[in-house]
């Protein structure tokens, strides 16, 4: 849950055309690769 509204906070800041600072990047970033990491089954 917490992955997911992280990377509603990061699309809202982009929808909204607010500034992106460093540390919004990063969530942005790891909001991201945290869903992407859930949704795709792991091997072995």
């Amino acid at each position: 849950m917490g992955l997911a509204v992280e990377a509603l906070y990061g699309q809202a800041l982009l929808m909204g055309y607010h500034p992106i600072r460093p540390s919004d990047a990063a969530l942005l970033n790891r909001s991201f690769l945290g869903l992407l990491d859930q949704a795709v089954p792991q091997e072995g």
